[in-house]
């Protein structure tokens, strides 16, 4: 008896303890292993007033003309764990900004005017370097000063201006010395090869109006003194047909000297920053000749 008493009050005692360690476990560790698997009401609540401040601040940058950091307050909004009216309305201006946010293509042109991308790229004083990937950059609307830096030929500084939804505008840096830039190779020769074949062909029509027009002026005083017992028929046709050849030399003449002038004003070397064009220098004078015989324009030009 003495014995089975002993074994029986352990049993119990036992049993007891471990049903009160059981309990001390689960009012200790329940709460601790719940905070973690459910949000807390004021941490929801934080992250909510997170979402919205993110929504808010975009907007204002947005107004402000910043719409790359706009559109990072914009991502973090539209994270999934902000309200779901939150994270559409975020997504939504996100979308807006994507399609409105220019961007710019950098180039540049070596001093021999070939295309190089061994300059690297400063935008509005950035001391991030850009190269030149070919790549579009994104750029908030606005004005923006862009620097290249080239290892052997300097630097170039453009100043650009970009509106909203202006994608992929191209930036050009010339490295070429100033003589030589006026655009490209082929653009450059344009107006010199145009000057000179109107040149050509305006002296060629003056030499062939003076000719032509002092041969009908000869026939024209012969018919005149034999008259009236003169009156040679085919002679009066050469007289006229001289005359017509030199006044459609003289159209042709204008035209020509017309065109010159107009190649003479795109050629680089036609005009000089900040100075104004000179009157005596280059152009076309156009002077009227009158005479007892008819009256006629007499063109000059310099070029």
């Amino acid at each position: 008896m003495p014995m089975r008493y002993w074994s029986l009050h352990t049993s119990l005692e036992r049993s007891v303890l471990g049903r009160s360690v059981l309990a001390r476990a689960l009012r200790v560790g329940l709460p601790a292993v719940l905070s973690f698997a459910l949000p807390e009401p004021a941490r929801a609540d934080d992250r909510v007033q997170e979402c919205i401040g993110e929504h808010v601040e975009a907007q204002l940058l947005r107004k402000q003309g910043r719409w790359i950091e706009a559109r990072d307050h914009l991502l973090e909004c539209s994270l999934p764990t902000c309200p779901a009216l939150v994270r559409e309305e975020c997504s939504a201006l996100t979308r807006e900004i994507d399609s409105g946010l220019p961007s710019i293509i950098l180039r540049a042109l070596d001093a021999d005017g070939r295309p190089t991308n061994e300059p690297l790229v400063s935008i509005d004083g950035a001391t991030e370097l850009i190269p030149l990937d070919g790549r579009p950059v994104s750029l908030d609307p606005g004005e923006h000063q862009i620097r290249f830096e080239h290892p052997e030929d300097g630097s170039r500084d453009v100043t650009l201006v970009l509106a909203e939804s202006e994608h992929d505008r191209s930036v050009l840096a010339d490295f070429r010395p100033i003589e030589d830039r006026g655009g490209a190779p082929s653009e450059r020769r344009w107006p010199s090869t145009v000057m000179l074949v109107s040149g050509g062909v305006a002296a060629a029509a003056l030499g062939s109006f003076t000719f032509f027009a002092l041969s009908g002026r000869s026939v024209q005083s012969e018919l005149e003194r034999c008259q009236p017992a003169c009156e040679n028929r085919a002679e009066i046709d050469r007289m006229r047909s001289r005359y017509a050849i030199a006044d459609v030399s003289l159209g042709v003449a204008l035209v020509s000297i017309g065109i010159g002038a107009y190649a003479w004003t795109q050629h680089p070397s036609a005009s000089t920053s900040g100075a104004a064009p000179s009157a005596s220098r280059g152009g076309v004078r156009l002077h009227p000749i009158a005479t007892s015989d008819g009256a006629g324009i007499w063109a000059t030009g310099e070029f």
